[in-house]
């Protein structure tokens, strides 16, 4: 009874895992914003008109944000889904749990399923929270490069 009852968990944990849309990758992001640093280091910033100047600061301070926020959301993440790794939810781990009895009764994964799911469902929800804002933190960048573009090409056309 035990032991389908545990079957039966991790072959629902395995279908959640392997066989859904659920997807466990997290992206790291960085900008090659590398000119505005060398003009800010340079001081030669200062050449540039205070509207361009102004709007390529507040450029980077958001590409800035936007990393900050991603890595503290990736370690987040990753302290809530691995535990689950350790708790026996590893795909193709109960594969190989099959041929050894002894050591899946020590590990005792099926009183552990209930956590295992609860953990994935909230580091699933924390990760698409997450890329949700990221998208549109990068919007909100997209549209602040459009303005400075229209700035820089108005600067040039006097």
């Amino acid at each position: 009874m035990r032991i389908r009852r545990f079957l039966r968990n991790l072959i629902y944990l395995r279908k959640r895992l392997t066989q859904s849309k659920l997807d466990f990758t997290v992206d790291q992001i960085r900008f090659q914003n590398n000119t505005i640093a060398s003009l800010e280091s340079a001081g030669d910033i200062k050449l540039i008109p205070v509207d361009i100047k102004n709007g390529l600061m507040d450029l980077k301070k958001r590409q800035d944000l936007i990393i900050e926020f991603t890595k503290s959301n990736y370690d987040y993440y990753m302290d809530i889904i691995r535990p689950t790794g350790l708790a026996g939810s590893i795909p193709g781990f109960e594969d190989r749990l099959k041929n050894q009895p002894d050591l899946s009764k020590i590990l005792n994964i099926e009183d552990k399923a209930d956590i295992i799911i609860i953990s994935i469902e909230y580091a699933q929800f924390i990760k698409n929270y997450s890329e949700w804002n990221m998208i549109n933190r990068l919007d909100e960048i997209l549209t602040e490069i459009n303005k400075i573009t229209e700035l820089i090409n108005s600067e040039l056309n006097k």
